[in-house]
């Protein structure tokens, strides 16, 4: 019976950049902070602009009935500010902000989101999502702090 030994140089270094990115997915809690954090700040820029920005603008009609019924028009999404308030403050009414070790949810539980979010075609209105991820370079930065992190783990 033969036996071949293999040793492989640096194989404890190996193993101990391994085991940091195991510790690091069993608790990106930090990494989730700071996405969350990001969402908060870039959230107000976004989507709750003094133009119709993002959207397709109100219809003239709409617009009118807008101004009459709150004194403005733009933001467009916004009314009561409930729903911009529950995607811009942490902690605001009807805020969703869930981090744990390996998990992130944020958003609104606002009623009425889900219109602005996919639309009410029975109601003759467009989609105008008030939750963007795809846009402002938002989705490669959360990435990135992810990536750091991962970067980091195996320095």
């Amino acid at each position: 019976m033969a036996i071949n030994a293999i040793q492989i140089e640096g194989a404890e270094e190996i193993r101990e950049k391994i085991n940091n990115l195991i510790a690091l997915g069993k608790d990106l809690r930090p990494q989730f902070e700071s996405i969350a954090s990001d969402f908060y700040k870039s959230q107000r820029q976004i989507v709750f602009s003094a133009t119709p920005g993002k959207y397709d603008d109100l219809k003239d009609s709409t617009k009118k009935q807008k101004e009459k019924k709150v004194g403005f028009v733009y933001p467009i999404l916004v009314q009561s500010g409930r729903l911009r308030d529950s995607l811009t403050i942490r902690d605001g009414q009807d805020n969703i902000t869930i981090i744990k070790k390996d998990y992130l949810e944020m958003g609104t539980s606002t009623p009425y989101a889900k219109y602005l979010q996919f639309g009410a075609p029975k109601r003759n209105m467009p989609a105008r999502p008030p939750i963007l991820i795809s846009v402002g370079g938002r989705k490669e930065r959360w990435l990135r702090i992810l990536e750091t992190a991962m970067q980091e783990a195996i320095k």
